[in-house]
């Protein structure tokens, strides 16, 4: 009698640039999901250029790039008004377990 192999649903990894919105008093911390890419080096470029698009990384009282061990962007940044805005890759595996990963690998959500 032969067995029928167990097959492994096939896992897609897909990367996502994801904003968040401090308010340096508290009031509120706004987080969105903007954008997937298939690409970890298109996320990064979207990542990279997300916050200068309509401005100058002089406009920005504090900014600090960083790339993880998975190659993987981080930014944040300061607007002059206090706030402070969070640009991060996470990677987004889908098939038969949707999994999101943060910035320093160990899970986000």
């Amino acid at each position: 009698m032969s067995q029928t192999p167990t097959t492994h649903p096939t896992l897609f990894h897909k990367y996502r640039v994801d904003y968040t919105i401090k308010d340096p008093y508290g009031a509120f911390n706004n987080k969105e999901f903007c954008e997937t890419f298939g690409t970890l080096p298109a996320a990064n470029k979207a990542a990279c250029t997300a916050l200068l698009k309509d401005l100058t990384r002089d406009y920005f009282e504090e900014w600090e790039e960083t790339v993880n061990e998975q190659g993987r962007v981080h930014i944040c940044a300061t607007f002059p008004e206090g706030e402070v805005v969070e640009v991060r890759v996470t990677e987004v595996c889908s098939g038969a377990e949707l999994q999101s990963r943060d910035i320093d690998g160990t899970g986000s959500e």
